[in-house]
């Protein structure tokens, strides 16, 4: 069994636990039109040094994006938690650091050791023109928002997609 196997079966593992254990006023499904979850990140830009040609991969540094989030809960129920999971790294928010249903900023580094290498052919060689790349989806967000009051909870989730920018430094 590959690794890919197993983490898919441990998933449905875990999803069919979580169905079957929690009380039946907790909702697992996406919410309704009354319920939002807003997840926005700008690319960060990482200077490289020139490097020789036919080297494809490179390894990026730690990144630090900054996340924008757009929250709205069903009019009963009030925003408790959030949660964001970027790889390894996560960050949970409170209910004394949510602000009813306004935009969020919540920053976040991700360690060089959690990003994999990146192909970038013909980018920052000698002689060539170009000076910024941008590379989309090199790592992607999950987010989820618990709004609940003191009878009924719903989780509502939202991913997103997390982009580069290289940067040539020219000597």
């Amino acid at each position: 069994m590959n690794r890919w196997t197993t983490h898919y079966l441990s998933f449905l593992l875990m999803a069919f636990l979580l169905m079957t254990i929690l009380p039946s006023h907790v909702t697992l499904a996406q919410a309704d039109d009354s319920a939002a979850l807003k997840v926005d990140a700008d690319a960060p830009v990482v200077e490289i040094n020139a490097r020789t040609a036919g080297r494809n991969f490179m390894r990026l540094p730690s990144l630090n994006y900054r996340f924008d989030l757009a929250t709205k809960c069903p009019i009963d129920l009030g925003p408790k938690a959030i949660s964001l999971s970027v790889a390894d790294t996560r960050k949970s928010l409170a209910e004394a650091d949510i602000t009813g249903n306004q935009a969020i900023s919540v920053p976040m580094t991700i360690p060089a050791s959690q990003i994999g290498p990146v192909a970038v052919d013909g980018f920052c060689v000698a002689n060539a023109g170009d000076e910024t790349l941008r590379i989309p989806a090199v790592l992607s967000v999950q987010a989820s928002l618990l709004c609940a009051n003191d009878e009924k909870s719903q989780m509502i989730y939202a991913s997103t997609s997390l982009d580069v920018t290289l940067s040539c430094k020219r000597n």
